[in-house]
């Protein structure tokens, strides 16, 4: 309970940030995205496939977007054999809550960063970064953000792709 009542608090205290400094010729949207996240290094040992869902709130002006975000992620344990003995591996739960940026280096390819708190009910809480690229495009008229990120967080690293619906904020 607590951890969500941080969250909450942190999620409102980005939305007041990011309108209270206005940017020129500035606009905000939501981007809400599945994900599609790949565990590496050593948490790759213990966990697989994981899949979980982001809300991003963006402000941004001609080439620059601050950001917000929100998500969750759940990674399946994998089985290992010692001794004859079969042990499956807990869930994974993640909580990740950042702040980021992203410069738009061409029309609609984009490159940035997010840093923030991944909160996991398995191990205390920790900070990471996530470097990122992405492209928007339309199809049939609905605007979409495809995005993929290199998660770096001591014990949780992952690869994640999103495929994002970004509406306007008004």
């Amino acid at each position: 309970m607590r951890k969500a009542l941080v969250v909450a608090l942190a999620l409102a205290a980005m939305v007041q940030i990011a309108s209270a400094q206005p940017l020129p010729k500035g606009g905000m949207s939501v981007t809400a995205a599945p994900e599609i996240a790949l565990p590496v290094g050593d948490f790759r040992d213990i966990a697989s496939l994981g899949i979980g869902a982001v809300a991003t709130l963006n402000y941004f002006n001609e080439k620059i977007v601050a950001s917000a975000s929100l998500g969750f992620l759940r990674f399946s344990g994998k089985e290992k054999t010692f001794a004859g003995f079969t042990i499956k591996a807990y869930v994974t739960k993640i909580l990740p809550v950042a702040l980021g940026a992203k410069y738009f280096i061409q029309a609609n390819l984009y490159a940035g960063g997010d840093v923030g708190l991944y909160f996991s009910p398995a191990s205390p809480n920790k900070i990471g970064i996530a470097p990122l690229v992405g492209y928007k495009l339309n199809v049939a008229n609905v605007p979409l953000d495809l995005q993929a990120q290199c998660v770096l967080v001591d014990g949780a690293s992952h690869l994640g792709v999103r495929v994002g619906y970004t509406f306007p904020v008004k």
